[in-house]
């Protein structure tokens, strides 16, 4: 690869009124070099005012957009922009997101390394956003990708799409989205699962490349999509990767897969009946509110794993 190769950056939109600006204003404004990028929106159905300020833009600006009658997700948004960008190094952010100047240069600078073949921001919260208890784990916590060191290969879990660049030729070798994946994460797990696969010393973190989220999610929120993931997407992901069952605690729960061996017990199978229970979430949510941080973290993770095993649990009835 060229020391400074062409870099094409990904952005799905849909209904980014409040952001969208923000998010290309920022990428417009890099000191990598002009010719050497490409910017594509794929504006995947909005039903705001998305399109009309990424024309608005456009007008004092050179990007491509790409317009979706309906929405369509964000797999299918993102291989319709991976299908139209020609570049060696592509970088994927959400239109969310707000870059610093050397973001596009720090990720070439990761690929320029032997053995890179993905690198995944450091996510930091926008000043814009409400800084709760919830905000602080998401963007100071142990976790994610931050819990491993900067030069150690990164495991698929940790390895979002919102905030993260490949090389083409992984593309290449493993093929686009799975665009029947519409829920929560789902898309982001299964194509880091079949990088990983590919290339599994390949991905990395990038702890010094920093990009600020301006989006406020609320924990009860996210608990709600943390179990619709777990009910739509887990079942799927273990039916076609057996293999990923444990990562998502299916050995707290009586679920059986062909061919695959889980070790479960009957200390697991019941605390995972105690854990799905509403109530115990209910208590668990309510303890959360009085701890403070980070002590907070750990009940945090208490309650993820709460809706997810719940999710999963009720794909089964």
């Amino acid at each position: 690869m060229k020391k400074n190769p062409k870099v094409s950056i990904l952005i799905p939109a849909y209904n980014s009124e409040k952001t969208i600006r923000i998010c290309v204003e920022s990428v417009f404004n890099q000191n990598y070099p002009e010719q050497l990028r490409e910017i594509i929106v794929i504006n995947d159905g909005s039903t705001d005012k998305t399109l009309q300020i990424l024309e608005s833009i456009q007008s004092l600006n050179s990007f491509q957009i790409l317009s979706l009658k309906n929405n369509q997700g964000l797999a299918t948004a993102r291989n319709k922009g991976i299908e139209k960008s020609t570049g060696e190094i592509l970088i994927f952010l959400d239109s969310d997101m707000e870059v610093e100047p050397d973001f596009v240069k720090k990720h070439v600078e990761k690929h320029n390394c032997p053995g890179v073949y993905g690198v995944v921001s450091c996510i930091k919260a926008a000043s814009d956003i409400i800084y709760d208890k919830y905000q602080r784990y998401i963007y100071e916590g142990n976790r994610g990708a931050r819990k491993f060191p900067a030069n150690n290969p990164l495991p698929f879990h940790v390895f979002i799409f919102g905030l993260t660049s490949i090389k083409r030729e992984v593309i290449e070798n493993i093929g686009l989205m799975n665009s029947d994946i519409k829920i929560y994460g789902g898309e982001d797990t299964e194509f880091a699962y079949r990088i990983w696969v590919k290339y599994p010393k390949g991905l990395f973190y990038g702890e010094d490349i920093f990009v600020y989220h301006h989006h406020y999610r609320k924990l009860s929120r996210v608990l709600i999509l943390i179990e619709k993931f777990g009910n739509q997407v887990v079942p799927m992901l273990i039916k076609k990767y057996p293999e990923l069952a444990k990562i998502y605690g299916i050995d707290f729960i009586k679920y059986s897969i062909p061919n695959v061996e889980l070790k479960s017990n009957f200390f697991k199978v019941l605390a995972g009946k105690i854990i799905k229970k509403v109530w115990f979430q209910a208590f668990v949510y309510q303890l959360f509110k009085i701890t403070p941080f980070p002590f907070s973290n750990f009940l945090v993770r208490i309650l993820m794993a709460s809706a997810l095993i719940r999710g999963i649990e009720s794909s089964l009835e």
